[in-house]
């Protein structure tokens, strides 16, 4: 046990480590001591910065208090996976399945009007839910009907920003809201608390779902279900009981297999089509944390680098050291001591620049990191073990030399000193050579997302939203479509990348085990020319449809494909069961309609004759004049109600934004290659210096004998540069595997290339060279005499 006494009697040695640290790294030797601080403490504010990141992400919908035992149903499939289920499963399973506790069905109707009194408002969020939401999610009710605020079909939940922007600070309790293009009344039942921002569920306000489950079929797959499961309910066995109940109900024609339960805890790391909320692949996670640890792993290369060529410097001291009486022990504490303290600095340093890059940060990524204290005693103990494996190399390996072999400056020569030289440049520059080429190809497959022919040109077409009730649809189509500024006007319930509905459709000549699943798109007869989609059937006929007697419908190619007509047109085919006359009236060929890490899907285009209250799609003339949306404003003040949102937006614009996660992971890996590269850099002046010092006396012989200061340098760039490149040739491989791997996360994608590899391979080499020739060539320029003056 530490008694006071002695620790008092340890204080003047403490002080006196301190005070020689300082004079040494901070006086006698500044350029290293402070390449070895920054080195570090750039390495662990990259390691913060990222673990914040990742701890944040984690904590998405960890506020529930059952979130372990909360699950979405979904229609998982190998190669495509789904959010969407039919309205009448959640009751179906609470009743076969004991082990469900309960169960929520929702689905988010986006943008509604509000009327209250004669005041209008317009709000996103719409959700539509079960009673059952507030005991199962942990949304707090702060006022009015707390245990069943969504019991009566008019019932309505506002959130508490709504409330406060509709009804100011007067008490909303039991005031009457006007909802919908028919003006549905509905009376508020209670204010909720706004959805934090680590939530999966958004809302602004809640009305009772049963007013969508009274006319929902069990072919509908649009709503989404949650179940909450005991406490001691076994996962396996309460995904095989679902199993066996979606078995048992798919004996009629609709089909329920492949049902399985999605843990909340992983909703956000699990990229599901249907999904309302953002997510972030788990590999990007996977991809964040290798990433801190590898810039923590190069810091402490670096470090200990840095520490070993300074305690070469050292010698004379810890042998004077040694003839005065200090044991081994002593020695070591010392040094080691010493490098602690330096990694203690440097923590400090790292978080004064994570409280400087995090904002900027935060802007860059879309980020909201915060520096949470409590991480900070383990962040400081990750420095601490960083200062102790950095420092005991040296202590311990200097420790152990005689008092004329540290004199003499023999510590760190030989093999065993060659070889863990080489090994800290193979894993340093191995490691930066894989974040090089995995960034390099991020960049290619990034331009082959945005430049690849996706069936389809969204050049020059914009999105504008009219499906707020009052809007004079049809009369705004028509007069954009007389301006001469424009060319082509639709309306559509299409939108760049949504999934839209899905749901089984029927065809002439189908047999019982063909029941096929299909998009639906509805869509009016001016959607293939603006968007300037090929019809490969119909397209002479297109836009001349008068008839009312019959649904019209355009398949896409995959879906003639899939059905296995070799001609369509003509032939009879509906979404909305046995007894709908239908018939297709063209075939439009294969485009992308979602993100190019899907293939696409065979879709059915419902073919409309009016306009469409949903989005219009306008295709200037001229897109780049940069008055498109001055333009449009103009006949939007004429036919929307006053005050009506105008969202508008480019569909490039819109395409662009289905790649945020893979923008995102190239930008997170060309930052963090740059830092490895820096970190390289300081790294390699500190083996430089470690070179240079070990042989300085090799170069003073060189140089009697006859050698040029030139050949000296190549001799000593050639030495290092040898394991540089054995490291760029052990990083190739374990590249290669990782990117095959990821980009077969895309439908379509680019192909590995030498080029990549060279130009990664050609950049290290020249980090190398030039960091290291600058050391290089002091230790070739040295006297003779002065090098061997004192053998």
């Amino acid at each position: 046990n530490i008694q006071p006494s002695n620790l008092l009697t340890q204080l003047p040695m403490i002080s006196q480590i301190i005070r020689h640290t300082f004079k040494r790294n901070f006086k006698n030797n500044r350029f290293h001591g402070l390449l070895n601080i920054l080195g570090l403490s750039v390495g662990l504010a990259s390691f913060m910065l990222i673990i914040l990141f990742v701890q944040q992400q984690k904590n998405y919908d960890t506020f529930h208090t059952h979130y372990e035992q909360i699950y979405r149903v979904i229609f998982d499939r190998d190669s495509d996976s789904w959010s969407g289920t039919p309205a009448q499963l959640g009751p179906l399973l609470e009743e076969k399945i004991p082990e469900i506790r309960n169960y929520v069905r929702m689905e988010e109707a986006g943008d509604v009007v509000v009327l209250y009194e004669e005041d209008r408002y317009y709000e996103k969020n719409l959700l539509y839910a079960d009673n059952s939401f507030f005991r199962v999610f942990s949304f707090p009710l702060l006022k009015g009907q707390k245990q069943r605020p969504l019991q009566a079909k008019n019932d309505i939940v506002l959130s508490q920003e709504t409330a406060r922007k509709i009804f100011g600070d007067a008490d909303p309790i039991g005031q009457t809201l006007q909802l919908f293009e028919k003006g549905k009344q509905f009376t508020v039942t209670a204010v909720v608390e706004d959805a934090p921002s680590n939530s999966s569920i958004d809302y602004s306000m809640i009305i009772p779902f049963p007013i969508l489950a009274e006319k929902a079929s069990w072919g509908q797959r649009n709503f989404t279900t949650f179940l909450w499961l005991d406490e001691e309910a076994p996962f396996t066995r309460t995904q095989q009981k679902i199993t066996e109940v979606a078995h048992k109900r798919s004996d009629d024609d609709v089909s329920l297999e492949n049902l399985a339960m999605q843990p909340m805890e992983e909703m956000r790391f699990e990229p599901i089509r249907g999904n309302a909320f953002d997510t972030l692949d788990r590999k990007y996670i996977y991809l964040l944390i290798s990433a801190a640890f590898f810039l923590l792993f190069l810091a402490a290369i670096n470090y200990t680098n840095l520490t070993s060529a300074i305690s070469i410097k050292r010698s004379k001291e810890v042998a004077l050291k040694k003839v005065a009486g200090s044991s081994k022990r002593r020695i070591i504490s010392e040094m080691i001591g010493e490098s602690v303290l330096m990694a203690i600095l440097a923590f400090m340093l790292a978080i004064l620049l994570v409280e400087w890059l995090r904002p900027m940060i935060n802007q860059s990524f879309q980020w909201a990191l915060q520096i949470h204290y409590g991480y900070l005693p383990w962040f400081l103990i990750i420095a601490v073990i960083t200062g102790i494996l950095g420092g005991i190399y040296p202590a311990v390996y200097c420790s152990k030399f005689r008092i004329m072999g540290l004199l003499k400056e023999n510590i760190y020569r030989g093999q065993k000193a060659g070889r863990f030289r080489n090994a800290l440049v193979l894993i340093q520059f191995g490691i930066t050579s894989f974040l090089l080429i995995v960034a390099l190809t991020y960049h290619k497959q990034m331009d082959y997302l945005t430049n690849r022919d996706i069936g389809m040109n969204p050049e020059g077409v914009y999105r504008l939203q009219v499906h707020w009730a009052g809007v004079k649809v049809a009369e705004l189509k028509n007069t954009l479509q007389k301006d001469a500024r424009i060319a082509e006007v639709t309306t559509t319930t299409y939108q760049a990348g949504m999934d839209q509905w899905h749901q089984s459709v029927e065809w002439e000549g189908m047999s019982e085990d063909q029941r096929q699943s299909m998009f639906i798109q509805a869509v009016d007869q001016d959607f293939f020319g603006t968007l300037q989609i090929d019809l490969v059937e119909g397209k002479e006929h297109m836009g001349k449809y008068k008839r009312k007697d019959k649904d019209l419908y355009v398949i896409n190619e995959s879906a003639r494909q899939t059905i296995g007509w070799s001609k369509a047109t003509g032939k009879k085919f509906t979404i909305f069961g046995p007894g709908n006359d239908g018939e297709v009236v063209g075939v439009a060929g294969d485009f992308n309609a979602r993100s190019l890490h899907h293939r696409v899907d065979p879709t059915v285009f419902l073919i409309s004759q009016d306009a469409l209250p949903y989005n219009m799609l306008i295709r200037f003339n001229d897109p780049g004049t940069g008055n498109s949306i001055d333009v449009v404003r103009q006949y939007w003040n004429n036919f929307a109600p006053e005050n009506a949102p105008f969202m508008f937006s480019s569909m490039e614009e819109n395409f662009g934004q289905l790649y945020q996660t893979e923008r995102f992971s190239k930008k997170v890996v060309i930052a963090f290659t740059t830092v490895a590269l820096i970190i390289s850099l300081l790294g390699l002046l500190g083996l430089a210096t470690y070179i240079s010092l070990q042989r300085t006396k090799e170069i003073g012989v060189r140089k009697v004998l006859g050698s040029t200061g030139q050949g000296i340098l190549k001799m000593l760039v050639g030495n290092f540069l040898r394991w540089v490149l054995i490291a760029f040739i052990i990083a190739c491989p374990l590249a290669w595997i990782y990117l095959e791997h990821w980009l077969q996360n895309f439908a379509y994608h680019t192909e590995l290339s030498a080029w990549i590899f060279l130009t990664a391979g050609v950049f290290v080499t020249g980090v190398a060279v030039f960091s290291v020739i600058f050391q290089a060539s002091r230790a070739a320029r040295f006297n003779p005499v002065d090098s061997l003056r004192y053998e």
